[in-house]
């Protein structure tokens, strides 16, 4: 049995250009329903941006937001300018966090997160962020991810 898409018109691929400097075949077909737009936002992750892209958040903290999702996630950049505890919290979805400059770490936890470095926070520890003595700035990149609210039944 064979299907026909009658929406579909086959198109040839298109000649090289600057966009596509191979000449390789991509997808031909319709935007699919419901996908949103890519977003491209060049310099995100440059720290000496205009000053007005950064939302205070607290004395010597500030955020800058990149994507929102109506799901609940988001990814940011945090900027924080002081030195001691910052808050208590807890993620309801895994974090994914890359130390862009500086450090910082839990109290909670034997780690310490340094520039260059990537840490991955499991949904529903709670911990509380500290940014140690002798840190002029620290700044990090997070995804903070969505977590399912379907419950599962209960085991009996």
């Amino acid at each position: 049995m064979t299907v026909s898409d009658s929406t579909h018109t086959p198109q040839s691929a298109p000649p090289p250009s600057a966009a596509n400097p191979t000449g390789a075949t991509p997808y031909l077909g319709e935007h699919l329903y419901g996908v949103p737009e890519d977003l491209v936002m060049p310099g995100a992750l440059d720290l000496d941006c205009d000053e007005r892209l950064w939302v205070p958040q607290a004395n010597g903290v500030w955020f800058r937001p990149l994507p929102f999702s109506i799901n609940g996630s988001f990814v940011n950049l945090l900027r924080v300018r002081k030195a001691g505890v910052l808050s208590r919290h807890r993620h309801a979805g895994p974090v994914h966090a890359f130390c862009l400059r500086g450090r910082w770490h839990y109290l909670e936890h034997d780690w310490r997160a340094e520039q260059g470095g990537y840490a991955f926070e499991t949904p529903g520890d709670i911990h509380t962020l500290v940014v140690p003595e002798g840190v002029d700035e620290m700044s990090e990149w997070q995804a903070n991810l969505a977590c399912s609210s379907e419950r599962r039944p209960a085991r009996g």
